[in-house]
């Protein structure tokens, strides 16, 4: 279908095919929890998941379009995830706390404020990160964590054995924790 989707169920939905590839979708809401079996999710003007999602694909590429895409629960799966918005992405809970995803990778804005990002592999973030709560960032395989711009007055720790990049500038955050195993890249002067 095209134009703006909702689905409902207070018994969860679950989808096992693509949503929105070459259809034309310019939004998609969905109210209760959401099972995606499949890879790719895609509209033109943006994404709310209002409960739970849970990932079973082994890769899942959702995009926004020039919208939000908006987490309001939790997110886990071990798929390797990547996310794209062009206004930006919002995590309300924590991502990855059940169930690790695979790897993240984020283009264009974002901000966290569920508190926590775990995944097996890496995390990258390519647009500006915004904490709207105190934020761990944690890899459980030695994956690489690479940051843009991060900003917000709360704490940020970063929690790997790989290797932490971070390739903009640190702003008014009220504290930086890294883990000791890994190390650290730092591109720009710090300003916490």
């Amino acid at each position: 279908g095209s134009g703006a989707v909702t689905l409902t169920s207070g018994s969860g939905t679950t989808v096992g095919g693509d949503i929105g590839t070459g259809s034309g979708i310019t939004s998609l809401t969905v109210h209760g929890a959401l099972l995606l079996q499949a890879g790719e999710v895609v509209t033109t003007n943006g994404i709310l998941f209002d409960d739970a999602v849970t990932t079973t694909a082994s890769t899942l590429s959702i995009d926004a379009g020039a919208g939000t895409l908006h987490f309001a629960s939790t997110f886990d799966g071990a798929a390797d995830v990547s996310l794209a918005s062009g206004a930006g992405t919002q995590f309300d809970a924590a991502v990855g706390a059940t169930t690790a995803l695979g790897s993240l990778s984020v283009s264009g804005p974002a901000t966290i404020a569920g508190g926590s990002i775990r995944t097996s592999g890496a995390q990258s973030y390519t647009g500006a990160l915004t904490l709207a709560a105190e934020t761990t960032l944690e890899s459980t395989a030695r994956g690489d964590i690479t940051l843009g711009a991060v900003g917000g007055a709360f704490d940020l720790s970063v929690n790997t054995s790989g290797l932490t990049s971070f390739t903009g500038a640190l702003t008014g955050l009220t504290a930086l924790t890294t883990d000791t195993p890994g190390s650290n890249s730092l591109a720009e002067d710090l300003l916490v």
